[in-house]
């Protein structure tokens, strides 16, 4: 569908007005590369590395103590009174759900986690987007197109991943 929608694009380009279709400038672009290259998003990886083994310890630590209790609980259940028993076993349960709930909520897909993931790439994505219309329009370019995402064919000629690099690089 997204194949459709770029040639659509490019062919209304091509067929509105002779003037236009004469001065079509089309540059490619690979956002993954991009983003992949950023010294922020290499900086925002590893802070979010820390984070995930933060909680992964915590994780582990409250999940040997639950095994530990359940085990406890288990050498000692035959001697308890009926009541204890019950009492134990809910509270085992309510620490069992605290676990899986802790989990969901620093490694879910609404995750801590993954909720920070998704706001820096949105910044990323906002200030690669300034520097591709920089260039865009230092190229003079009529359209850009992001490689991965519906082009069959893109001569390197057209390619200005590295060109976005550099300005990103250098601030110009």
């Amino acid at each position: 569908m997204k194949v459709l929608s770029v040639v659509a694009v490019m062919l209304t380009f091509l067929f509105v007005g002779n003037a236009n279709a004469q001065t079509l400038k089309v540059g490619v672009v690979d956002l993954e590369k991009i983003v992949t290259e950023m010294p922020e998003f290499k900086k925002s990886e590893k802070e979010l590395e820390v984070l995930r083994n933060k909680y992964t310890a915590e994780l582990e630590t409250r999940s040997k103590q639950f095994q530990s209790d359940v085990s406890d609980y288990q050498k000692q259940k035959s001697m308890m009174p009926v009541t204890q028993q019950q009492s134990t076993e809910q509270k085992l349960q309510q620490t069992q759900m605290e676990l899986q709930q802790y989990q969901m909520e620093k490694f879910g897909q609404q995750g801590e986690i993954s909720t920070k993931r998704m706001e820096a790439l949105k910044v990323l994505e906002e200030k690669i987007m300034d520097f591709i219309e920089k260039v865009a329009k230092k190229e003079k370019l009529t359209l850009v197109l992001n490689k991965k995402l519906g082009v069959l064919y893109a001569d390197n000629k057209f390619d200005i991943t590295y060109k976005v690099l550099d300005i990103i690089k250098t601030g110009k």
